[in-house]
């Protein structure tokens, strides 16, 4: 067992995951097909299985340089060990489910809840605060990243949850995505985002 409070001024203040994988699917898109269609100005549907696949591919994209989950789901972070605050680095939270470790024995256990807490900040950002009741327990030596938080984040299951300013982000990388379809192969940057999404996400972008 070890304190969690010792004070090391070679630490960083927060720990942030080693990693963040994302449990499942949102159940929707934060944009229809039809919505996209009418903004493509395209009227048949011979390339809705494309404008399909492209929204989920600019919303990817958009999380990714936002770190904002667009769509409400569960994701897991993983780190390396225990400390006194452990930041989840998406947003907004929702909820945590659960923060769990593998023992010496390498067995999961459940960190009991009266030894941490969640605070949620004006950004979105949710941190795990490991409350004076925190035991330290040890850890699998068999496991890198032996302690995880399982949570919830995103602006809700409704499409529309998410601020109308990042929904026109989205549909304007689609736009710009569905208009450089035919370039694939070509020298162009399809991943260049275009300036009038970088303005647009610019406020959202959450940083640690």
């Amino acid at each position: 067992m070890y304190s969690i409070y010792h004070r090391d001024p070679h630490r960083h203040y927060f720990l942030h995951p080693e990693e963040v994988v994302r449990a499942e699917a949102p159940a929707s898109e934060p944009l229809s097909v039809e919505e996209v269609k009418d903004f493509l100005r395209v009227t048949d549907d011979s390339e809705d299985s494309l404008i399909a696949s492209l929204i989920t591919v600019a919303r990817e994209s958009l999380e990714t340089q936002t770190s904002q989950v667009f769509a409400e789901s569960t994701f897991t972070a993983s780190f390396g060990r225990f400390h006194q605050i452990l930041e989840l680095t998406r947003g907004p939270i929702a909820s945590v489910q659960a923060v769990r470790y593998r023992d010496e024995h390498d067995a999961e256990q459940t960190l009991p809840a009266d030894e941490w807490k969640l605070e949620r900040h004006g950004t979105g950002v949710g941190k795990i605060y490991l409350t004076q009741e925190f035991s330290g327990p040890s850890l699998s030596d068999d496991r890198l990243l032996p302690v995880t938080v399982e949570f919830r984040a995103g602006y809700g299951a409704d499409p529309g949850d998410l601020p109308e300013t990042l929904r026109h982000a989205v549909r304007y990388l689609v736009s710009h995505y569905f208009d450089q379809r035919s370039m694939i192969g070509v020298n162009v940057n399809l991943t260049a985002m275009p300036h009038v999404v970088d303005r647009l996400i610019a406020p959202y972008i959450l940083r640690f």
